[in-house]
């Protein structure tokens, strides 16, 4: 069915929603309390390559809600989180 003749419950029409804004990931150096934010990137393999060639011990990265995606440390190279 065509989501043209959908109402909601309260009789409006069916608006689809916003689009979203691309997932945007950071690089980030130190602890949590005392963050350095070092790099922003909506391309998070990018952004993995950028930190892994980047000689700053322990970078994590996070996505923008805060959650950790990846540690990329010199020594060690990427960790994913799952």
């Amino acid at each position: 069915m065509s989501h043209a003749f959908v109402k909601n419950d309260d009789g409006q029409a069916w608006t689809p929603p916003a689009a979203r804004s691309p997932v945007t990931a950071h690089a980030v150096y130190g602890a949590d309390e005392a963050r350095e934010v070092l790099r922003a990137s909506d391309d998070l393999n990018a952004l993995l390559v950028w930190a892994r060639d980047t000689a700053r011990g322990e970078v994590r990265v996070r996505d923008e809600r805060g959650t950790l995606l990846a540690v990329v440390d010199d020594r060690e190279g990427v960790r994913a989180r799952a």
